[in-house]
Formats: C-alpha cells, structure tokens, sequence
C-alpha cells in the first residue's frame, strides 16, 4: 500500500504553505480513490480513520499550487495540527469580537462620534417650560461632554411626520462606531393601543390635538447601525416597544408605561439627569446602567420631602447584541 502521508511542517516547524497542502490533499484522495478502484470484495481499507481526517480538512484555494504536484499526501497526526491551527484562528477571531464588544476602542470610549437631538414642541405649554431644563442640558452635552448637539421643535403641523423627517436626517451616516442620542420633554400619554404618543396639550382628547406617534419612530431609531440611547421625560414613558435591531438601543424614562412624570422643577427627571450626569462626567466613563442607579438612588431620597415625587425612572435595554452583550458608555470627548 502506498503511503497516504504528507509532512506539512517543515525541517523548523513551521507550516507549510496551504496551497501545497492542498494540492498533496488531492493527491491522497485520487490515491484512495484508485485503491478503492482496485480492491476486491473482500478486501477493506486498512486506513478507514486516516480517510476520515483527510475528508474533514478544511477547503482551501488552489489556484497556485503548481509547484507541489509530486509532494506526499498527509500523515494523520499532521492533520491534526493543522486542524487545531484553523481552530485557534477562529477562536482567536471570536475573541477579538468578544472583547471589541466588552472594552471600548481606547481608554475612553468606544464611539467615534456621539450626536445629541433634543426635542419639544413649538407650542411649549406654559404650565410645562420645558425649555428651561433643555437649555441645561443642552449645555451639559455640548460643553461638558463635547457631544455635537442640536435641538429641534416639533411643529403643529404634520407633526408625526415633521418628526419622523428630523430624525432620519439625524440619523444620517448610520456607523456602526457612532452614538446616537434622542432626548424628548413634553407631555405624552397611551393611546388606545397602548402606545406611546407626544401630544402639546396633556391627555387632550381633542382628536386634532397635535401627536407624534413614537413607537414607530422607535422603531426606526432601533434598526440604526449605531447604537442609541433615549431620554423621555414624560407621562407613560416606559413603553417596552421592543423590535429586532442591528445595535444597541437603551431606554432611560421618567416613568413606567401607567406612570406620570413630575413636571419642571428640583424634582424632575431631567433635574436629576443633569445632576447625576455632571457628577458622572468626571469618571474616565460610566455605563447606562451606572446612570440609571444614581438617577433611582436620587429620586429614592426624595422620600423625605413626600412619597407622591416618588416616581421611579425606568430603565429597558430594547435591542442588544445577543452574541457578545454590552451596555452603552458615556464619557467625555
């Protein structure tokens, strides 16, 4: 019988080129395949495990192994060498990903860009100047954390419409490497689906009332390649309107789905937001989870004035990556 071996390593162990692997591999198998050709009925092939590990190599081009023609096929043992290097290079690939998706790029933070849209609407209520909180905040990402941030009024006119228009133009180059922030204070309330709707005046059942239906809006911030975090500071917040996406998309709301925010003042949500998120500005960076513990922590202490400012945030991760999971991270730029 003719051996049925190739010595892929050379004289300083080291591996042979695979376009001659490859060629020495067909050469074996038309060896095996004129054995085969040849014996009798009652004959077997001695070399029934070795068949085995030459048909379990991985496939590999071919195109310019010309120069190996006449080379020996592989021995067993070198076959398992080199199955455990293809191995260790796809685990090796797997790991990498692993840990791109756990640590950020550097030191600070894993995006390349972060962009902030904040939201209310052209008819502010006066009984709710939510303009004045925005303006802090608005401060707050641009100057402390270096985010590009603009604002935006929703009009009373085709509002859903208007919306859905400004933020697909906020989205923009959608990347995989960008952050994408959507902030929105006003009223909102459950529609009779039990979505989530922005309407100018509170619970109004005026059916021309001004309203943005958010959940489709979501929707459409959830498919983005980058991920996306949302500040809602407003009744019924906490809407789970979860669908498949390609990023990470976060919820921090003011309320749960049946709750009702505070209004403007010390004991607000976006109130806390800003405090806490002052305070986290001096951590070299902090995750959401992180921020949604404080901003619980500060709301919490509220116990003392009345229980009724008592409205717990929420916290809901909408999309995730489900192979390797993360949080969104926030530092400064």
């Amino acid at each position: 019988m003719k051996d049925l071996s190739v010595d892929v390593f050379d004289t300083d162990c080291q591996l042979k080129p695979l376009d001659y692997i490859t060629t020495n591999l067909s050469a074996a198998n038309g060896n095996l395949a004129q054995k085969e050709e040849c014996a009798g009925p009652n004959e077997t092939l001695q070399d029934d495990e070795h068949l085995q590990n030459v048909y379990r190599i991985p496939s590999v081009p071919v195109k310019q192994a010309i120069n190996y023609k006449n080379g020996p096929p592989l021995r067993p043992y070198e076959l398992d060498r080199l199955r455990m290097d293809v191995d260790l290079q796809t685990f090796g690939k797997g790991l990498q990903q692993a840990a791109e998706a756990i640590f950020p790029n550097d030191d600070r933070s894993r995006y390349s860009e972060v962009h902030v849209l904040l939201l209310s609407w052209e008819d502010e209520d006066p009984k709710l100047p939510v303009s004045l909180e925005i303006l802090q905040l608005l401060d707050l990402f641009q100057d402390t954390f270096g985010f590009e941030t603009s604002t935006w009024k929703i009009p009373t006119s085709q509002s859903h419409r208007a919306t859905n228009r400004r933020v697909d133009e906020f989205l923009g180059e959608d990347d995989p490497r960008h952050l994408k922030i959507v902030y929105y204070a006003g009223h909102g309330r459950l529609t009779s689906n039990g979505q989530l709707a922005w309407t100018s005046q509170r619970n109004s059942d005026d059916e021309r009332c001004p309203v943005v239906k958010w959940s489709g809006i979501q929707s459409n911030l959830e498919e983005a390649q980058s991920d996306v975090l949302l500040l809602l500071d407003c009744c019924a917040a906490g809407t789970a309107n979860t669908n498949e996406g390609h990023g990470v998309t976060e919820l921090l709301a003011a309320c749960a789905f049946n709750g009702t925010a505070n209004g403007v003042g010390p004991y607000s949500f976006t109130h806390a937001l800003i405090n806490q998120l002052r305070i986290l500005s001096s951590a070299q960076s902090f995750s959401i989870a992180i921020l949604f513990n404080r901003l619980y922590s500060e709301i919490e202490g509220w116990r003392l004035i009345g229980k009724d400012l008592q409205r717990p945030p929420v916290h809901l991760v909408l999309c995730q990556d489900l192979k390797f999971p993360r949080s969104i991270q926030l530092c400064k730029r």
